[in-house]
């Protein structure tokens, strides 16, 4: 028994030992906050994926529609083939000025405004002459064409133009002019074709909702869209007269003269011949006999393949 005992004690001294000269660890699961310093020089993880990188693009020129957002208006109003040019020995600063105080004459005083802006350029035939008496343009016009109208109507004849318009409403000062698209009379033809213009917006899209009507014959009129233009100067298309620059070119012979100097002894009024189709083939074959039946026709007719 005493010896039990002294074994015991023997054990119990040298637990006691062997925890003096080995303390217990801290416990790591603890929470231990860290101070701003120790927070700002901790090095980020570096992560196994890296972040995608910035896209990059190829600088591109921007379009020509996007430019022009950033260039200055300017507007070209044409004037009359023939007449005097406007603001004659004038400055561009007293032009200006003129042109200002003609659009102060109709009170057009709102600015960055294109809804105004396109309704004076509209109706630019009523205030540019303020501006300079022979600065005169035509009025803007708004043409319909009516299909299947019948020939017995006489357009040249003033009675039968009047009660034309008065059957359909149609008031006589907003209407230019009517007119035959070729010759379906000479031709001996029932119906035509029939170009009206019209100086009224809303009368012409008035026309094209409801239709026309003579003495109990319905005719559908559409949008017209003029063929393109062609100068009467050089005969090319593109452009008009008072836009060439080109010499010009004489519609009898095809030389580059103007057709009031043509000395050409073989021109036969009532022989047509065209002399845009005449110039084309001696360019290409190098001569070229005038008067076959291909070239029977005017350079300024619809049968032209020019």
């Amino acid at each position: 028994m005493l010896n039990r005992l002294n074994s015991l004690k023997t054990r119990q001294t040298n637990t006691q030992t062997e925890v003096s000269t080995n303390p217990r660890p801290a416990n790591k699961t603890a929470y231990s906050p860290l101070s701003w310093a120790e927070i700002i020089t901790t090095e980020t993880p570096k992560t196994t994926h890296p972040l995608p990188k910035k896209p990059t693009f190829a600088t591109q020129e921007p379009a020509q529609t996007e430019q022009n957002h950033f260039k200055k208006f300017s507007i070209v109003i044409p004037t009359n083939f023939g007449a005097t040019k406007p603001f004659k020995d004038k400055t561009t600063q007293e032009s200006y000025n003129r042109v200002n105080e003609a659009l102060m004459e109709v009170n057009a005083k709102q600015d960055n405004n294109p809804a105004e802006a396109r309704c004076l350029l509209d109706n630019r035939a009523t205030w540019t002459h303020l501006a300079d008496p022979v600065f005169v343009t035509s009025p803007t016009t708004y043409a319909v064409i009516v299909h299947a109208c019948p020939t017995f109507l006489d357009f040249d004849d003033e009675i039968c133009t009047k009660a034309f318009l008065q059957q359909n409403e149609i008031d006589n000062n907003k209407v230019l002019c009517i007119q035959w698209l070729g010759h379906p009379k000479e031709e001996e033809k029932s119906h035509g074709l029939v170009v009206i213009q019209l100086t009224d917006k809303a009368t012409a899209q008035q026309l094209l909702r409801g239709g026309l009507i003579f003495n109990g014959t319905f005719m559908r009129p559409m949008p017209y869209t003029p063929g393109p233009h062609q100068c009467f100067n050089c005969l090319k298309t593109g452009h008009q007269a008072y836009q060439c620059k080109n010499d010009p070119t004489c519609i009898k012979c095809g030389g580059n003269h103007t057709p009031q100097d043509c000395k050409d002894s073989t021109y036969v009024p009532s022989v047509k011949r065209c002399v845009q189709c005449i110039n084309e083939d001696i360019q290409l074959k190098g001569s070229t006999n005038k008067y076959k039946d291909k070239y029977r026709h005017s350079c300024l007719s619809q049968q032209c393949p020019i």
